[in-house]
């Protein structure tokens, strides 16, 4: 077991309320994952089995389980895409429990819980990094522009989308080309049939499916937005002389990127980062998407404009560099969600309540004071 592995263990969701109720009586706040599954709970209605004994007296079992009744960071990771089936991946962090730790759930079978824990962000950071990324730590050329508008993104993706489909149809056909080439009429009308689809296989439907909160960017796609894919020569526009149709043929960069995609991508990774401060209110922090090829791990973080409009910071990282961003993002995640200033003696850092002189512990939350 390498030095970044995590500590695991498994719950059924239909022990949860006896984890949390009965046997470590720990309170939750909204941010809880399983907040409304707890509420529901009756008092005493579980069966406190031999295993769940063993979790509830394991000292890192419960903070792991305390980090989730009342997180202050949360990041989401929506999975799918290409091979792979939808999932999630979530991430919490409470640094009033635990000053380094961070925990992570993910759905198991038979409507179970896979529950990790990591002793820091860099230990996560290096363990996602395992776990979703196929390349090493050779630079690769970008062919797209650090910074550009969300639409153009869209262009760029279905174009990406539309190599893989003529791809196919040529092999489907056994009509091998050495000119790959898409009409733009073809183009246009695919582009609202793929987002229609909400088909993760194609990657354009995964970025749409799997990116939280898409829907609070403004969103106008025009002709404007095309010139990205000219400008950075994903395409060279062509007209047939005998049809005069017109053609969009991949350029060279158009030729690279694609390709990389049809043969190596097999996950995308929609992300949203989130603290969460009184009576729940929630502040998102970081929001984009990851798509891992054999190649390289194209990151894609999405910000607002002044004017509301989604504007996209894009980069190809090795490997390594995937490891310290994540390592960066959660950082910068919680870096809001808890203040490392000095908190009035009389008051939980954790949950604000009132405490008696010389308290070691919140009355409310359970919460370490000194």
């Amino acid at each position: 077991m390498s030095a970044n592995a995590p500590f695991i263990f498994q719950v059924s969701k239909n022990d949860f309320g006896v984890l949390f109720v009965d046997l470590l009586k720990i309170e939750w706040s909204k941010g809880c994952p399983f907040a409304e599954l707890l509420s529901n709970y009756k008092a005493g209605s579980g069966k406190a089995t031999d295993d769940l004994k063993e979790i509830a007296e394991n000292d890192t079992c419960k903070t792991a389980l305390g980090i989730i009744a009342k997180p202050l960071h949360r990041t989401i990771y929506n999975t799918g895409g290409s091979v792979m089936g939808v999932s999630y991946l979530n991430v919490y962090s409470n640094k009033a429990i635990d000053e380094q730790g961070f925990v992570s759930i993910t759905p198991s079978f038979q409507d179970s819980i896979l529950i990790q824990y990591f002793d820091s962000a860099e230990s996560y950071a290096q363990w996602f990094a395992d776990t979703v990324t196929m390349s090493e730590n050779e630079e690769v050329q970008s062919h797209l522009p650090a910074k550009f508008s969300l639409e153009s993104l869209v262009f760029v993706l279905h174009a990406i989308d539309c190599f893989k489909r003529i791809s196919f149809k040529s092999m489907l056909e056994y009509k091998p080309t050495d000119e790959s080439m898409v009409s733009s009429k073809e183009y246009g009308e695919m582009l609202k049939v793929s987002v229609e689809s909400k088909d993760v296989r194609w990657l354009l439907p995964a970025f749409s499916m799997l990116t939280p909160n898409l829907d609070k960017y403004k969103m106008n796609l025009g002709p404007d937005h095309m010139k990205i894919l000219t400008d950075e020569k994903i395409f060279i526009a062509v007209k047939k002389q005998d049809s005069g149709e017109e053609f969009f043929q991949y350029a060279e960069a158009g030729q690279r990127l694609s390709v990389e995609f049809y043969s190596s991508w097999m996950l995308g990774i929609g992300f949203e980062s989130v603290t969460f401060g009184e009576n729940g209110a929630e502040n998102v922090k970081d929001n984009g998407f990851i798509a891992p090829t054999a190649f390289g791990n194209h990151l894609i973080q999405i910000e607002k404009d002044a004017q509301g409009n989604g504007v996209v910071n894009y980069t190809v990282m090795t490997y390594e560099k995937l490891i310290n961003k994540v390592n960066e993002l959660l950082q910068k995640a919680v870096s809001g969600s808890f203040s490392n200033e000095k908190v009035d003696t009389n008051q939980c850092a954790n949950c604000g309540s009132g405490l008696n002189n010389n308290a070691k512990f919140c009355a409310k939350c359970g919460t370490k004071t000194q």
